[in-house]
C-alpha cells in the first residue's frame, strides 16, 4: 500500500534523509515535538524515529542548543561540557519521559554516498565507507562518535551503533561470542537507500548539491506504509484538543489541516500536510494530532 504525501522540510538536506529513510521503510516523524528550556526558547529537533526511538538531526553546524537537548533526551544528569562554550551558557531543555531516547548529530553539508567501507584486504573499513567525508566519520550521540547505520545481516533490524557494529542492535541476533564487532555499516540495502537519496533533484536550476543544501524543499512522493503500529504507538501518546495533556505540554490545533502557524503535524512515516488529512486507507497510517512539549500548561 502507497499513500502520496507532501512533506515541507526546512533544509534539503532534510529532505534528502526522508528518502533514505523511506527507502528502507522506516516510519519517522519530521519536527512531531518542540520542547522549551525553563525561560521558553523553543527547541525543535528534525526527525523521531519511532520504531528505534531516535532523535536525528542533520545540520551544517551543531545548533548550540543541541547538546543540552542531548543530554536531557538520553536521560543525563551530567554536562560533559563538550559542545563549546555558547553550549555550556544553555539553559537545560525539559523532555517527558516519553519523548526520551537515543539522539544522533549528522553534522556538516555532506550527505553519506553509497561508497562501501572495504579496505585493501577486503576487510570491512567504515572509514572508508559513507560517511568518510564528515568530520566524525559518523554521527555523534550526546557524548559519543562515531555511530552509523546499520542493519542487522539476519532479520534486516535498523538502526545506529558505534562504528556501525551490529551485534549491538536490539534484535540480538548476533549478540554471542561467535560475533564481535561485525561492521555492517556498509550493507548493500542502505548503500542502495543513500543512492536513493543522493539521486533526488528538487531544485533543477542548481547543478552543485551543495548549493542548495539549506534551501527550503517540498517533497512529494509515493511512500510505502505496511501497516499501523508505528501510527498507533505515537498517537497514542500526543495529547490533542478537548482531551487532557500530559503535564508539561501544551497541545495545539487537531488533525492535518488545522493546525496554527508553526505547528507540527506528525507522518508516520512522515506526512507533514498543509491542507488536508491523507487518507490512510487500509494501512491505517495518517496524520496524528500537533503537540508541543515542555512548556507548562497554562
Amino acid at each position: 500500500m502507497y499513500e502520496g504525501v507532501k512533506v515541507e522540510f526546512r533544509t534539503e538536506l532534510h529532505a534528502r534523509w526522508s528518502v533514505f529513510f523511506d527507502h528502507l521503510r522506516v516510519p519517522w516523524a519530521y519536527e512531531p515535538v518542540t520542547f522549551y528550556d525553563s525561560q521558553g526558547s523553543p527547541r525543535t529537533p528534525a526527525f523521531w524515529l519511532p520504531e528505534q526511538r531516535i532523535w536525528f538531526a542533520a545540520e551544517l553546524e551543531a545548533p548550540v542548543w543541541w547538546g543540552r537537548f542531548a543530554m536531557a533526551a538520553e536521560g543525563s544528569d551530567y554536562w560533559s561540557g563538550g559542545w563549546g562554550e555558547e553550549a555550556d551558557s544553555c539553559l537545560p531543555v525539559e523532555v517527558p519521559e516519553e519523548w526520551k531516547g537515543r539522539t544522533l548529530l549528522a553534522e556538516g553539508p555532506f550527505f553519506p554516498d553509497d561508497t562501501p567501507g572495504i579496505n585493501s584486504w577486503g576487510q570491512p573499513a567504515p572509514w572508508r565507507g559513507p560517511w568518510r567525508f564528515h568530520e566524525a566519520l559518523g554521527m555523534c550521540t550526546y557524548n559519543d562518535a562515531p555511530y552509523q547505520w546499520t542493519m542487522c545481516p539476519q532479520c534486516g533490524s535498523f538502526g545506529a551503533e558505534f562504528w556501525g557494529y551490529a551485534e549491538r542492535l536490539r534484535c540480538g541476533c548476533l549478540d554471542d561470542r561467535e560475533h564481535r564487532k561485525v561492521v555492517n555499516s556498509s550493507d548493500e540495502r542502505l548503500l542502495a537507500a543513500y543512492r536513493a537519496a543522493q539521486l533526488e533533484q528538487w531544485h533543477a536550476d542548481f547543478t552543485d548539491l551543495h548549493a542548495t543544501v539549506l534551501r527550503p524543499t517540498v517533497r512529494e512522493a509515493l511512500v510505502h506504509q505496511p501497516g499501523a503500529a508505528a501510527a498507533r504507538e505515537v498517537r497514542g501518546r500526543v495529547p490533542v484538543t478537548r482531551r487532557a495533556a500530559a503535564p508539561g505540554t501544551v497541545a495545539r490545533g487537531g488533525w492535518g489541516g488545522q493546525r496554527g502557524p508553526g505547528d507540527a503535524v506528525f507522518g508516520v512515516p512522515g506526512v507533514r500536510v498543509r491542507a488536508v488529512r491523507r487518507t490512510a486507507g487500509s494501512c491505517g497510517r495518517c496524520c496524528v494530532p500537533d503537540v508541543r512539549a515542555g512548556r507548562p500548561a497554562h
